[in-house]
């Protein structure tokens, strides 16, 4: 065994979290909340997740908060920009707004709705889309 803060002590074990799906699953069965809180911190944004470049995107305030919601900080920037560029699906909401939707193979081809504005390049919204069929 190693020292007490050592990631492999009985009361902190090394977590293989998988895929963003598993990281959701866990978050929304509220198993997330037996973790031990260390785990839970090393564990919230995984490595595979992480981008260490700036984002290029262009974004509002209101996605700029949403971000941080446990169920929105998996979403990858590049995942984002392949909607934008290449959605699989459009559709102009009354206000003038932009949906696209594309399914993403990294997320176990779940389908991403991105919101933007309309200027059609600003991102206001961003979230896997359970009820979208395509």
């Amino acid at each position: 065994m190693g020292p007490p803060h050592s990631p492999r002590t009985p009361d902190c074990p090394t977590l293989s979290l998988g895929s963003p799906a598993n990281i959701i699953r866990l978050r929304s069965s509220g198993a997330w909340n037996t973790l031990p809180s260390r785990a839970r911190r090393r564990s919230a944004v995984p490595p595979m997740l992480t981008s260490s470049e700036p984002s290029l995107l262009k974004t509002t305030r209101y996605f700029q908060a949403i971000r941080s919601r446990p169920d929105r900080i998996i979403i990858r920037d590049e995942w984002i920009r392949q909607v934008v560029d290449t959605p699989e699906h459009e559709e102009v909401q009354a206000d003038g707004r932009i949906r696209r939707w594309a399914r993403i193979p990294d997320a176990d081809d779940r389908y991403l709705r991105v919101v933007l504005l309309e200027d059609g390049e600003t991102v206001h919204n961003a979230f896997f889309d359970r009820g979208f069929r395509p």
